[in-house]
């Protein structure tokens, strides 16, 4: 029997055999950290059965501890290490106790909170009654562009864009332009598309706008040239050039696509729009 006591660690812990250092900073200290490390991975359901078998665990390190503690008090007399062990056992049973209310509550609270939150919808814009076109108004913002995408994406059986807008960002107009070709729409106007809201506009597969409606153009701007510095006007002017052309847009169109200062438009009659491919209907 007292052969099993010398080489089993754990029962020799259990009787208090161990050496102090190892039973203060191993066996106490760091087992109990890592039995915490394990509860944050224990699901809520076995919180219960996880608390009993931490506690079977820290009775275990208590005992060992005390006894090994009595034991070097006897033969050894009082030390600093005698004392930090005493001390490590008390640490031990109130962190146990305070991983265990863990357990029970916070872990509870944890799955409460993401069981009863309920999923924020995602904005989307105005669809027709027959859900086959979206309506895309007000100014271009990145904001816009995420309800867009969202739209198109909940909405399968659009297939076409109605823009009203009087511009914004260009890029903006740029990022909506790219996902009208990419899914194929067609767009229109029924009012007014201005400034970047062209570049959406001339992106659709088919393109036509009422009787009334309005297309303007005019030469880009920096709100921001601090917030812009590198931006070339020249080459992002150039970039929608290009972009127009691959439309099918004439050239004698593109020379007078950005003739227009910032501050007012250039806005062609329809049988302009119509002879330059602008229209395509």
């Amino acid at each position: 029997m007292q052969a099993e006591i010398t080489n089993n660690f754990i029962v020799r812990h259990w009787f208090g055999q161990n050496d102090l250092l190892v039973t203060l900073i191993g066996t106490l200290l760091l087992l109990r950290l890592a039995l915490g490390l394990v509860q944050s991975v224990v699901p809520a359901s076995a919180a219960v059965p996880w608390i009993i078998v931490s506690g079977c665990i820290m009775i275990w390190q208590v005992v060992g501890a005390f006894r090994a503690a009595d034991h070097a008090l006897k033969t050894q007399g009082a030390t600093v290490l005698h004392w930090s062990l005493y001390g490590m056992i008390l640490f031990i049973m109130v962190l146990t106790i305070l991983q265990a209310a863990d357990s029970l509550t916070g872990r509870k609270g944890v799955v409460e909170t993401a069981t009863s939150v309920e999923p924020v919808a995602l904005l989307t814009l105005p669809l027709s009654a027959d859900t086959t076109s979206v309506a895309v108004e007000g100014e271009f913002s990145w904001d816009l562009y995420r309800t867009f995408l969202n739209t198109i994406k909940v909405s399968p059986s659009v297939n076409t864009v109605v823009l009203n807008s009087d511009g914004g960002l260009v890029f903006v107009g740029r990022a909506i332009a790219l996902k009208i070709t990419e899914h194929g729409l067609s767009t229109r106007v029924e009012d007014r598309c201005h400034s970047a809201c062209t570049i959406a506009f001339v992106a659709g597969k088919s393109r036509s706008i009422a009787a009334n409606a309005k297309l303007g153009f005019h030469r880009y701007f920096l709100q921001n040239e601090q917030q812009t510095h590198g931006v070339s006007l020249t080459e992002e002017l150039e970039v929608d050039r290009v972009h127009f052309a691959a439309n099918g847009v004439s050239k004698a169109f593109l020379d007078q696509l950005f003739v227009a200062g910032h501050t007012r438009l250039w806005i062609p009659d329809y049988q302009t729009l119509l002879d330059s491919g602008v229209l395509t209907q």
